[in-house]
């Protein structure tokens, strides 16, 4: 059974406009290693930000959008959580809970500072990475 996984915003942000390392999270739930869970909050902030801050053009958003729906899950959460400084962090742990997440991936310093939400880890994209434990 492969690992459940959430990655906060900005990890798949980095991940599709940088790539490099990053992208080895993509690549692990393209290849059904790992179950990588979205929620509508998270396509909305990450449309946001691949528009806003990135300028990628609407039809590039919605292409990518699109493949991620293909290959990762989706849950739409109902539990309320208030436990990040940030309500669009709030939004990954949501998501974490209704997805029952073993991991939830980030680089996002508050989610980090949680170090584990409601005994779901949280990992810098290098921990998870270099721990490998989908190979456990």
């Amino acid at each position: 059974m492969a690992l459940r996984l959430v990655a906060d915003t900005n990890v798949l942000v980095s991940s599709l406009h940088f790539g490099g390392r990053l992208s080895e999270l993509l690549d692990l739930a393209v290849s059904g290693t790992i179950e990588l869970y979205l929620s509508p909050a998270i396509i909305k902030e990450l449309r946001g930000v691949l528009g806003d801050k990135f300028c990628w053009a609407p039809d590039r958003i919605a292409a990518v959008v699109e493949t991620l729906l293909r290959f990762c899950r989706w849950v739409d959460p109902h539990e309320p959580v208030r436990a990040a400084p940030d309500q669009d962090d709030d939004r990954i742990l949501e998501c974490a809970l209704a997805a029952g997440a073993q991991f939830i991936v980030s680089g996002d310093r508050h989610l980090l500072e949680l170090r584990d939400f409601r005994g779901i880890p949280i990992l810098t994209p290098r921990q998870f990475l270099d721990a490998a434990p989908w190979k456990l």
